[in-house]
């Protein structure tokens, strides 16, 4: 009966994280009209996320028999404490212990959830949910005025942009398109089906004109096809038709796109970039003790590394940041080679957008995670 229980908040844990994540907050949806500013609806799913699932993750402390402890928890444990000596040094400015919900997170989902049974059609209805999110807004927009469509390209603050679908901004839809067809690559679906289904996102994807997930998916699939068939025919086969597909569509992202009249922020990263840089030489050890934002100086809009390694170092220091990739490390090498799939698609990206951090994980990452765990379990 408990553990029945524990598997039920397990289920109310993923979907709840899931729909928060998927919310439409596109320029013509409903939600994005009742919040005042992005601003306030960030701090609404931020307070939510955190509280809620943090709630939830207590339950499922709370109804433990026994409570167990593996060799990978101790660098969690050292990654952790490293971030309260970080803000310590730097004078708890700021500091939110709030973050330590992360310590939790990571614990029951990488020591605790395996050992509970969850049914692979939460892992069907996932899979699902994400489907009909990244290709519905594709017909809705086929089958739209001009008015709509263009909705479709306007970000929050009002300027063009490139397709970004029911989401706040394109590269969110990007990074959920992108999981999707690696779930998709997962899935016993018939070969018709899977064509039909990733041609379609494929499509998305490309609207999106995001290179770095593009990138990400297409390294993820290689890696999940390195694991699956080795170097033999098929592999040399696979790695020359998505490499020659991948020269093409990054020409172009690069030239003969939206990407050429709207900003592709390539400039503006080098620029945060050198920043953090500069930052982490100053503040190596310890950091700042708190997220650290840069402050555009044309916009004014503060904003992160995109760069989880620059963002880890200079937030929290170097050693928080070696004890928690030695944590990712010990984990990955137990998973499988879905999980892991799953896991480099979220490293890549992490390494060009600020869709994970040390501390909380974002709703990304537990999407991620949870999802690598499910499909870890899937006998499909």
């Amino acid at each position: 009966m408990r553990d029945r229980f524990v598997s039920r908040l397990f289920v109310i844990i993923i979907l709840f994280t899931l729909i928060m994540a998927l919310m439409p907050l596109w320029s013509g949806s409903l939600i994005w009209n009742y919040f005042s500013s992005f601003e306030s609806f960030s701090h609404f799913q931020v307070v939510c996320t955190k509280f809620l699932v943090g709630f939830l993750l207590l339950l499922v402390m709370f109804f433990q028999k026994k409570i167990k402890i593996v060799v990978s928890d101790f660098f969690l444990l050292l990654s952790f404490v490293s971030i309260l000596l970080s803000a310590l040094v730097n004078g708890l400015d700021g500091f939110s212990f709030t973050v330590l919900t992360g310590l939790l997170f990571y614990y029951v989902i990488f020591t605790l959830y395996p050992n509970y049974c969850v049914s692979d059609n939460l892992l069907n209805l996932c899979t699902y949910i994400l489907l009909l999110w990244c290709i519905l807004p594709l017909v809705h927009f086929f089958f739209s005025s001009r008015d709509t469509q263009l909705l479709f390209y306007t970000n929050l603050e009002g300027s063009i942009s490139t397709f970004s679908g029911y989401a706040f901004h394109r590269n969110w839809y990007a990074i959920y398109v992108g999981m999707t067809i690696l779930l998709l690559l997962f899935s016993n679906f018939k070969w018709s089906v899977k064509c039909i289904l990733g041609l379609l996102l494929l499509i998305g994807l490309v609207m999106s004109e995001s290179r770095s997930v593009f990138v990400s998916v297409v390294c993820s699939i290689l890696v999940y096809c390195f694991f699956k068939y080795k170097l033999n025919g098929r592999f040399l086969f696979l790695l020359l038709v998505l490499s020659v597909v991948s020269f093409f569509l990054y020409v172009y992202f690069d030239e003969y796109s939206l990407r050429g009249y709207a900003s592709s922020g390539d400039d503006g990263r080098s620029e945060i970039w050198n920043y953090y840089w500069s930052f982490i030489k100053d503040h190596f050890f310890w950091g700042n003790g708190k997220p650290l934002l840069y402050v555009d100086s044309y916009s004014l809009l503060p904003n992160y590394a995109h760069n989880f390694v620059l963002q880890s170092v200079a937030d929290y220091g170097i050693l928080s940041l070696v004890f928690f990739l030695l944590y990712l490390v010990c984990h990955f090498v137990s998973i499988s080679n879905k999980a892991k799939t799953l896991f480099v698609y979220l490293i890549i990206i992490s390494l060009f957008q600020p869709y994970y951090m040390m501390g909380t994980p974002t709703l990304f990452a537990m999407n991620v995670f949870f999802l690598s765990e499910l499909s870890s379990k899937s006998i499909n």
